[in-house]
């Protein structure tokens, strides 16, 4: 497949924001999170949205990268990172067909506001919660 038609294939794709609790991890503890949780936002989007088929446990996703790797340090301007942070999460959860709060999101601060502010906008949620309770059937 030539670029064009992976981005053309791409933008077909649903888009998924992955909420996930960041306080105490290590950048790698990050990443691993990171990856699984978009493991489970894959099959969870298919069992809720797409079909019951047995055959088949998951679907595309085109992850929006909600991950902020840079912060510039010497910004006086900044104030308090975390909510720095949190604004610029939420400008990218605008971009979201629906929302994956992965495992912990009910003790992260973070989280619990892109919860409130994706239920306030109606974005589509799926949790951990409903993903585990699928795996579970």
């Amino acid at each position: 497949m030539d670029l064009e038609a992976q981005e053309r294939n791409k933008s077909i794709l649903p888009k998924a924001f992955i909420s996930l609790p960041l306080r105490n991890r290590s950048e790698q503890q990050v990443v691993e999170a990171w990856n699984t949780a978009i493991k489970q936002a894959s099959e969870a989007y298919y069992y809720k949205c797409v079909s019951e088929d047995e055959n088949i446990k998951s679907v595309d996703l085109n992850i929006i990268s909600s991950l902020i790797s840079s912060i510039p340090e010497d910004d006086d301007e900044i104030g308090n990172v975390s909510v720095w942070c949190l604004g610029r999460s939420i400008q990218k959860l605008a971009q979201a067909d629906f929302v994956y709060f992965a495992e912990g999101w009910k003790e992260a601060r973070g989280c619990l506001i892109e919860y409130d502010v994706a239920t306030a906008y109606d974005i589509p949620i799926i949790t951990f919660e409903e993903y585990k309770e699928k795996q579970n059937d």
